[in-house]
């Protein structure tokens, strides 16, 4: 069988097919590329032409004419495309967007326009709405509102963790001083409120100061020791009544469940020996149950004095005023460490509470008849 091929009739240069029959528009008026239709006699008449291929062929012929017809829609309809589109020749076009003969066994059949690349016309450009903007928005805040509260707890582990490392060092160097003076550090009462860019602020009870050499400092000079003075105060910001914050502080159980330097001598700060000036220090001998014996802990904020507040440097887990209790800013409980150095966590009702007052005493023993204050 002779093959042939149709010569094609192609509209003149400047011109375009329309998306409708004997329709014709300018390409210099359009502003779209000038493709080379054909004029193609039927196919469908000849029976060399298998019936798939032809099916397959005016299928693709008609996707390619509604192509065009969108393409001149839209442009009709104001939309734009792309700069390197619109100055090209019809020859250029054609080499880009594909062939516009089919040929089929011998002759020419109805020509194809086959789209190759299509990021080469940019039909119209999106962007976001208000009303997307603010979804986004929206959105943002509620994962901020969902993540904030965990990150905070997640801040407040970490500063518990870190007055829980605090106590056991100053657990460890109350046991250094028992080593070297056989008696636990007496306390009068006495301290002061002190402040450094280093630590925040701090009571300087004199307690803490005898522990201080034993905690790694040797120079007894103030601005000597700043680094490790941090050890001698609570991480976690607290406030109290009337809203003054500041670094949370630790307090001794001086007394047990007595009141201060009662004679019992039921705590480890020591008893007055009646001249009501001088403490006798609590011998080590006295301590029955170190593990359960509480020794150091967080204390309750206490009233304003000046710019800052002040704390008590012992506890009274038996009095109606609670700065003398354990405090509750590690999520409504306090840190204690214990007579034989290790440290609990637990909340303020449970150290205060009458089944566990026997832990605050030298002896292991509750003494109810001390409890009374007046």
């Amino acid at each position: 069988m002779q093959s042939h091929i149709l010569q094609a009739e192609a509209f003149p240069m400047g011109e375009t097919m329309s998306a409708f029959p004997g329709q014709r528009e300018s390409a210099s008026t359009v502003g779209i590329p000038a493709f080379p239709v054909p004029a193609f006699q039927s196919a469908s008449r000849d029976p060399s032409i298998p019936a798939t291929e032809l099916a397959r062929t005016r299928s693709r012929t008609h996707a390619a004419a509604s192509w065009r017809a969108s393409v001149l829609r839209r442009f009709q309809s104001g939309g734009r495309f792309s700069e390197g589109a619109r100055g090209l020749s019809p020859s250029k076009t054609s080499q880009q967007f594909g062939r516009a003969v089919e040929v089929c066994r011998g002759r020419a059949v109805t020509p194809v326009l086959e789209p190759t690349r299509h990021a080469d016309w940019k039909v119209g450009v999106t962007a976001f709405t208000l009303i997307e903007l603010l979804v986004v928005v929206a959105i943002i805040a509620i994962l901020a509102s969902l993540l904030l509260p965990t990150l905070s707890r997640a801040k407040g582990a970490a500063r518990s963790a870190e007055c829980r490392n605090n106590l056991h060092t100053m657990g460890l160097a109350m046991r250094m001083y028992l080593d070297d003076f056989n008696a636990y550090p007496p306390t009068q009462g006495m301290g002061i409120m002190g402040f450094d860019q280093a630590y925040g602020w701090l009571m300087e009870d004199d307690w803490k100061m005898e522990l201080v050499p034993f905690i790694g400092v040797k120079d007894d000079r103030f601005v000597e020791r700043e680094d490790t003075m941090r050890v001698l105060r609570c991480p976690q910001l607290v406030s109290n009544e009337d809203g003054k914050r500041g670094q949370g502080q630790y307090a001794l159980n001086a007394s047990g469940t007595a009141k201060f330097k009662d004679p019992l001598n039921l705590g480890l700060g020591g008893c007055s020996d009646g001249t009501g000036w001088q403490v006798r220090p609590t011998a080590e001998s006295r301590v029955r149950t170190p593990a359960d014996l509480a020794a150091v802990g967080d204390v309750t904020p206490g009233p304003t004095l000046a710019e800052v507040f002040w704390t008590s440097g012992h506890f009274d887990v038996c009095s109606t005023n609670r700065t003398f209790w354990p405090g509750s800013s590690h999520g409504g409980g306090a840190n204690l460490v214990f007579a034989d150095g290790h440290v609990e966590s637990a909340p303020q009702t449970n150290w205060v509470s009458v089944a566990r007052r026997h832990r605050w005493n030298n002896d292991g023993q509750p003494h109810p008849e001390t409890w009374q204050r007046r």
